[in-house]
């Protein structure tokens, strides 16, 4: 999206936010938006389901484009912030080779 179509979806979607750790800053979304872009990987610390965390990156197709994603979510008292940083890489890594299968190849 751009900034201003996630603006747009923002505002019109703030009524949304449910849990108590959900983002809800225009400013902080965006920060962590570009975060999750530079890393290949975005964290769900309780923020979509209370007790719910999870660990998630992308899958694309052959141009590159996002068809959707891979994600492990456990409840978050077996799914410690320290076993999520430690599983990033491996859901990433599982991402990044459905993709290749897909054949992109960036």
């Amino acid at each position: 999206m751009t900034d201003e179509e996630l603006e747009a979806f923002f505002i019109n979607h703030k009524s949304e936010i449910v849990a108590s750790n959900n983002v809800s800053d225009i400013k902080e979304l965006k920060d962590q938006l570009t975060t999750i872009r530079e890393k290949g990987v975005a964290f769900d610390d309780e923020e979509q389901n209370p007790g719910i965390r999870g660990i998630s990156s992308g899958i694309r197709d052959s141009e590159g484009h996002q068809i959707g994603a891979i994600t492990v979510a456990a409840p978050s008292v077996r799914l410690t912030r320290a076993k999520m940083r430690n599983m990033a890489p491996i859901v990433k890594s599982t991402a990044q080779a459905i993709s290749k299968e897909l054949g992109f190849n960036g």
